[in-house]
């Protein structure tokens, strides 16, 4: 890899460590703003002001996402096959994130679609399993920022790999 190749890969090393930083922070704070939704707050910021929140961070966290997938198709067209400590903790903590997201909204995990909103009350069980699906969110939210924390630290304290020497004929 010649001088050039280092300098860009030195700009793809710091671009994907930081994306991984941000889409870690973004995941934390909406993770942290969902604890937030209680009646004090609400009056003040309203429901508006927190589905803008929300809609903000998505995009954020998106956002950052795609410049870590990108930042990792680049470093490794550049540097193969490993081009710097971390990649994997943060690929995986965009795969938890990610998979959980999709996996949440495509499938009914926890079978909340059987209990009928008839207006009856809130049944023992439901109650259950709301804080079952939750302690489980948090959890995954949880693991998916650490793995990116980690990874995107890793990546930006990361070395660049040296330049192998040209062959000299002789």
């Amino acid at each position: 890899m010649d001088g050039t190749g280092q300098g860009r890969l030195a700009i793809v090393q710091r671009g994907t460590g930081i994306a991984a930083l941000v889409a870690a922070g973004s995941m934390f704070v909406a993770l942290v703003f969902n604890f937030a939704i209680i009646q004090p707050i609400m009056d003040v910021i309203g429901a508006d002001g927190f589905a803008w929140g929300f809609g903000i961070l998505f995009w954020l966290d998106l956002l950052a996402s795609i410049v870590v997938v990108v930042g990792l198709i680049l470093g490794w067209r550049l540097a193969r096959p490993v081009w710097a400590q971390g990649l994997v903790p943060a690929a995986l903590g965009l795969v938890v994130h990610w998979g959980w997201w999709k996996l949440n909204k495509a499938v009914d995990l926890w079978g909340f679609n059987r209990y009928a909103a008839d207006g009856s009350g809130i049944d023992p069980e439901l109650l259950r399993l709301g804080v079952l699906a939750t302690g489980v969110s948090i959890a995954v939210s949880v693991a998916a920022i650490a793995l990116l924390t980690y990874g995107g630290v890793r990546i930006l304290r990361s070395p660049l790999p040296t330049p192998e020497p040209e062959p000299t004929e002789g």
